[in-house]
């Protein structure tokens, strides 16, 4: 990917660490102050204190135990759009109580509900189970990841473990974005898939998180987000 970009004329890139002073019930979550938007109804995000000297900060996205609910934290709405120059964004994540019902994407998407974006490049975390979706009004294009020695049977997150995922994006394709989409799992290689996303798509940067089991309030833990698109 080249280097990583610290000036405007390099790229676009940003971090959050999720560690600051601001509590996340004020709705302006970690470094970057990014906004919440309830899915019907949400349960109220906290910072995790005493995790180990690789976690500086951690953001628990919590539901409201019911089916259906939870919440989207998400930057600057149709901020973005992806050209043939590259980029990656990479997430560190855990499934904190159970993986029964609970689900979450992280990304770059178009959607701030429950319901999958039609535009965007993002990790689909469905009861545990990993897949890598490139969608387009031009073509949608899932990755399935299988044999990933970190994840249980290959496929599915180990309860109360940390996962990182890291998703590039290069080339260019008929309609001026990206041509190819490939996924790192803990550092293993997922594989690749196309990409058919225009250069004149909209999406943001965005982290949804959602029950579909009721009658438990249901956690999920963010350690880390970067992103960065080449200029």
């Amino acid at each position: 990917m080249g280097k990583l970009p610290f000036f405007p004329s390099d790229g676009f890139y940003l971090r959050d660490d999720f560690y600051g002073e601001t509590a996340a019930t004020t709705g302006l979550i970690g470094e970057l102050q990014w906004d919440i938007t309830a899915i019907t109804g949400a349960g109220t995000p906290v910072y995790v204190t005493g995790e180990d000297a690789d976690t500086y900060g951690v953001l628990r996205s919590v539901t409201d135990g019911t089916t259906a609910h939870g919440q989207a934290i998400h930057l600057f709405a149709d901020g973005i759009i992806l050209g043939p120059k590259g980029g990656y964004f990479k997430a560190k994540m855990r499934v904190h109580d159970t993986l029964t019902g609970n689900n979450f994407r992280v990304g770059l998407q178009n959607s701030v509900t429950a319901t999958d974006s039609t535009v965007g490049i993002w990790v689909d975390a469905l009861v545990g189970v990993i897949t890598v979706q490139a969608d387009s009004s031009h073509g949608d294009n899932t990755l399935t990841p299988a044999g990933i020695p970190s994840l249980t049977s290959g496929t599915t997150m180990v309860l109360d473990t940390w996962h990182v995922f890291e998703v590039k994006w290069s080339g260019a394709n008929a309609q001026g974005g990206p041509k190819t989409v490939e996924a790192y799992i803990d550092g293993y290689f997922a594989g690749s898939i196309p990409c058919e996303i225009d250069n004149d798509e909209t999406m943001e940067v965005s982290i949804t998180h959602w029950d579909t089991g009721a009658g438990a309030t249901l956690e999920v833990d963010i350690d880390y987000f970067e992103l960065v698109l080449n200029r």
